[in-house]
C-alpha cells in the first residue's frame, strides 16, 4: 500500500485493518489475506495453524500436563531445552520471567549455542540422572539444533549408559529425521509438532506448552484463560489490543520510525528476546520492517533520536508508567504474570501478522536467514577455508580490500555511518562468560557514543534466526562488525568439540559472506584467543578507529 499521509494516523490505520476484516480472518486462517504475491498466498495457506491455537489446541493441554507431572514427580532439578529460533524463545521468555518472580521449580538451560565452552559450562556439575533434555526442531534437521544435540547424547550416554534415552524428549515435525532418531535411539517421548504452525508462532503450541508445564504452569489454565485473548484478537473492533498494536507500530514506521527500543528488566528479558525474533524475522525482508533493539533500561537512547520508538516491557509494577530518559513515543507492555506473558504472545502474533498485510511482505518466510545458513554449510565442509580461519583477522568492509588490516577495516567501517543508521556487534563468542560479555557491552556503549547511532548487540548463533533476517532483509541501514574467535581451550577439546567450534566459525564466516552478497557495510574480526585480553585489545583498537 502507498505511504501517504492517512497512513500515519493511528485510527485511520485500525479502521484499515477493520475494514478488511484483517482480525477476524486471521482468526478463521484465511490465507488470502496475503494474495498480494502468489508466493506469500502459498506460504500463507501452509503457516496459518497458530491463530486458534486455544480454541482448538492440536495436542490437548490435559495430555501435555499429564506426561509433565509424571516426568516431575520423578524429582526433576534441571531442564535442559535444545534448539534454535523459534523453538526456544518462548519457553526462554517464561523461565526469564519466572526466576525473576522466585516461582522457577528447576534450572533451566537454553542450549542455543553452537560454541563449545557454552555447552561444556550448561552441563557442569548437572546430575542428569535428575534431568530432561528436550531435543525441539520442527524440520528434525537443523544443523545447530542436530549437532548440540549429538553432543549432549554422547556426553548423557557416555554418563547414564542404558538410562539415557530416558532422560530426552523430541518435539518435531511427523516424519522427519529427529523422529526416526528418537525412535532408533530409544527416546522415551517423542512429540509431534504441527505442519502449519512456524517456529515463531509456536508458543501456545507444544513446542511452548511442554516446556511450561515442566516448570510448574498449569498449561490447562493458561490455555483456558488465554483463549479469551485469543477470541478477542480475533475481532474486527476498535478494543482489540492486536489491532491497536498493529496501528500504533505501522504509524510509527511510516512516519519514519523504524527502529524499536525494546527497553527491559531482568524478568521480561525473554520476552524481548522473544518479541525481535518474531517483529525482525517475520518483517524484516523486500528493504523493509522494523529492527528491534532490546536494552536492559534506557542507557543508549539518544535525545536526537528522530528514528526510534520505545516499548517498555516490564515485570515490575514499580515500572509501569515509566518514561524512558528521552523524549521518543513510547508503549508499555505490563508482564506481571505468566498469563500476561502468554496473553502478549498472542495478541503481538496477530498484530505482527497484520502489519505484514499492510507492508505487503510474508511473514512466514525467512530468505535470508536460508541463505546464511546455506553460506555456513559451505564454509563448514570446506577444510581449506577453515585452515585458514586464524588469518582471518578482518574481513572486507565495503568498499575496503580484503586484505586490509583490523584497523583499516574497521575505520573504513565506522567511516561509512550515515543520518539515519544503526551499528550492529554480531558476536559469536561465549554467552556463558561474564568477562567477555561484560566487554561486549563496553564496546557496545563506546560505538554509540562514538558514532551518535542506535547500537544492537545480538550474540550469534543466536540473532541469525531473528534479527538477522532484519539485517539482511530489511533497509540497508546497517553497520555491522561480526566478531568470531579462537577457542582458547581447543587444544583440549575431542574431535566433536572441534566439530562445533569449527561449525561456530562457519556460521560467522557464512553471515559475513550472505551480508557482503546483500552489499552490506560488515567487517568480520577472527580474534587470536576467545579471552577477556582479546576483547581488551580489540576495544583498544576500536577507541583508536572511532571518528
Amino acid at each position: 500500500m502507498a505511504e501517504n499521509r492517512a497512513f500515519t494516523d493511528i485510527e485511520y490505520l485500525a479502521n484499515e485493518f477493520i475494514s478488511m476484516r484483517a482480525a477476524s480472518r486471521i482468526a478463521q486462517g484465511d490465507s488470502t489475506l496475503f494474495d498480494f504475491s502468489a508466493k506469500a498466498l502459498e506460504s500463507a495457506r501452509n503457516s496459518m495453524g497458530w491463530s486458534d491455537l486455544c480454541a482448538n489446541p492440536p495436542i490437548d493441554p490435559a495430555s501435555i500436563a499429564e506426561f509433565a507431572s509424571t516426568i516431575s514427580g520423578e524429582g526433576i532439578s534441571d531442564l535442559f531445552l535444545i534448539g534454535v529460533g523459534g523453538t526456544m524463545q518462548a519457553a526462554v521468555a517464561m523461565a526469564t520471567f519466572l526466576e525473576s518472580q522466585g516461582k522457577m521449580p528447576l534450572r533451566f538451560h537454553a542450549m542455543d549455542s553452537t560454541l563449545p565452552s557454552d555447552i561444556v559450562n550448561e552441563l557442569a556439575g548437572v546430575d542428569f540422572a535428575r534431568s530432561i533434555f528436550i531435543v525441539s526442531s520442527k524440520s528434525g534437521i537443523t544443523v545447530d539444533t542436530m549437532s548440540i544435540f549429538e553432543y549432549v547424547w554422547r556426553v548423557v550416554c557416555s554418563e547414564l549408559g542404558e538410562s539415557a534415552p530416558s532422560r530426552f524428549i523430541a518435539i518435531t515435525d511427523a516424519g522427519t529425521r529427529l523422529e526416526e532418531s528418537a525412535r532408533e535411539r530409544g527416546i522415551s517421548k517423542a512429540f509431534n509438532g504441527e505442519d502449519d504452525i512456524g517456529g515463531r508462532y509456536s508458543a501456545l503450541s507444544v513446542v511452548g506448552l511442554l516446556p511450561f508445564a515442566l516448570m510448574g504452569i498449569d498449561v490447562v489454565e493458561l490455555v483456558d484463560r488465554c483463549r479469551s485473548c485469543e477470541v478477542l484478537c480475533g475481532l474486527d473492533d476498535p478494543s482489540n489490543p492486536a489491532i491497536s498494536l498493529a496501528a500504533g507500530l505501522i504509524s510509527l514506521l511510516f512516519n519514519g520510525r523504524d527502529i524499536m527500543h525494546l527497553a527491559v528488566n531482568q524478568g521480561s528479558l525473554g520476552f524481548g528476546l522473544w518479541a525481535a525474533q518474531l517483529v525482525c524475522e517475520s518483517l524484516g525482508k523486500q528493504g523493509k520492517g522494523i529492527l528491534v533493539s532490546v536494552e536492559p533500561g534506557f542507557e543508549l537512547l539518544s535525545e536526537g533520536d528522530e528514528n526510534g520508538f520505545a516499548i517498555i516491557a516490564s515485570s515490575d509494577p514499580s515500572l509501569i508508567g515509566a518514561s524512558p530518559s528521552v523524549d521518543i513515543p513510547h508503549l508499555h507492555v505490563p508482564i506481571l504474570t505468566g498469563t500476561d506473558l502468554a496473553m502478549q504472545f498472542i495478541i503481538w502474533e496477530y498484530a505482527v501478522s497484520m502489519i505484514a498485510i499492510m507492508l505487503e511482505v510474508d511473514p512466514f518466510n525467512q530468505p535470508n536467514v536460508e541463505a546464511a545458513k546455506k553460506a555456513a554449510r559451505a564454509i563448514w565442509r570446506d577444510e581449506i577455508s577453515l585452515g585458514m580461519r586464524a588469518a582471518s583477522t578482518a574481513s572486507l568492509a565495503l568498499p575496503c580490500e580484503r586484505d586490509a588490516s583490523q584497523g583499516e577495516a574497521l575505520a573504513a567501517l565506522f567511516s561509512m555511518v550515515e543520518p539515519g543508521d544503526y551499528c550492529a556487534i554480531d558476536a559469536f563468542l561465549p554467552r556463558t562468560s561474564e568477562a567477555i560479555f561484560g566487554r561486549l557491552k563496553t564496546l557496545r556503549r563506546m560505538i554509540f557514543d562514538g558514532l551518535d547511532c542506535p547500537t544492537c548487540l545480538e550474540m550469534g548463533p543466536r540473532y541469525l534466526h531473528s534479527i538477522g533476517q532484519y539485517q539482511k532483509g530489511g533497509p540497508n541501514k546497517g553497520l555491522f562488525l561480526i566478531v568470531s574467535a579462537e577457542e582458547s581451550e581447543a587444544s583440549a577439546y575431542g574431535e566433536v568439540e572441534k566439530t562445533l567450534d569449527n561449525l561456530t566459525y562457519a556460521q560467522a564466516a557464512g553471515d559475513f559472506a550472505a551480508l557482503s552478497e546483500r552489499e552490506r557495510r560488515v567487517v568480520h574480526v577472527n580474534l587470536p584467543r576467545c579471552d577477556a585480553d582479546a576483547l581488551d585489545d580489540l576495544l583498544d583498537l576500536v577507541a583508536k578507529c572511532l571518528p
